[in-house]
This record gives C-alpha cells, sequence and structure tokens, in this order.
C-alpha cells in the first residue's frame, strides 16, 4: 500500500541522504531548532535535563557532501553548550520568534523555565513558574512580552 511505501522511504533516508547521529548520553524526548540560529538545537532528554548544543559545523559539513558528494563519519560528538536540569523529564520545549536565542521548556511536574541569551553564547534560566497542570507544550506568544 501507499502507506507501506512511505514508511519504508521514511525509514530508508538516513540511509540514502548525508546525515549525522549525534551521541547522547540520554534518551531524546523533543528536539527544537532556533528559528533565528537552525544551528543551535535544544534536547530534552529523559534525565531531566535540556541541553543546548551547536551543529553549525556539523550543518556545514552536510551541505559540503551533498555538493561535492563524498561521505564522511556518520557518528559525531558534540559538547553541549549549556545543560540545565529540571527536576523530572519534561516534554515542552519552544524557541521565541521574537528575540533571538530565548527559550521556554517545561516539565511534567508543572515548572516551565525560560532561557534568556547572555554574552559570550550562555543563557540564564530564569525563576521557575508553576502551572496548574503537567507541561507537555509550550509557545511563545506572537508579542513574546516576557518580564
Amino acid at each position: 500500500s501507499n502507506t507501506t511505501l512511505l514508511l519504508l522511504l521514511l525509514l530508508l533516508l538516513p540511509l540514502l541522504s548525508p546525515h549525522r547521529l549525534v551521541g547522547q548520553s540520554c534518551a531524546i524526548n523533543r528536539v527544537r531548532c532556533c528559528p533565528q540560529q537552525p544551528g543551535v538545537v535544544a534536547l530534552w532528554c529523559d534525565n531531566g535535563s535540556v541541553r543546548l548544543l551547536d551543529v553549525n559545523q556539523q550543518l556545514q559539513q552536510l551541505a559540503a557532501e551533498t555538493e561535492a558528494g563524498s561521505k564522511a563519519s556518520n557518528k559525531v560528538q558534540v559538547n553541549p553548550l549549556q545543560v540545565h536540569s529540571h527536576s523530572t523529564e519534561g516534554f515542552a520545549v519552544d524557541w521565541s520568534r521574537a528575540k533571538a536565542g530565548r527559550l521556554a521548556t517545561g516539565d511534567c511536574k508543572k515548572h516551565i523555565h525560560v532561557w534568556e541569551p547572555q554574552e559570550a553564547g550562555r543563557w540564564q534560566v530564569r525563576t521557575t513558574m508553576y502551572q496548574p497542570c503537567s507541561t507537555r507544550r509550550c509557545a511563545w506568544s506572537s508579542d513574546d512580552a516576557c518580564s
């Protein structure tokens, strides 16, 4: 059927196209790229940590491979720019579209953390806010007023 063919194609796509496997010491719940800097990636891990990675070098290598037809190693190690731990695992993560580098993460114990970009590629994680229920999704408003 068409569904089976599509599923098979999706499973084989990483084998057919250049890709990278970025090793992590945890299972990943969610991945989100910063809209203003697509090479900056937030990973929500099952151990309660959120990791920010800079994968710009890997993106450049993939672009070069696509143009030149060469193929480098698929497995890479990328050290996090920053790691922040929630009290439990979570799933909610969203980058602001209005302010580059601003991030919100939410966990299963009703906590939302707001990450503000600082100098030298670091983030300050602001005071936790409590919600009435477990936070599975979060989204910035269009005006992104966060004080």
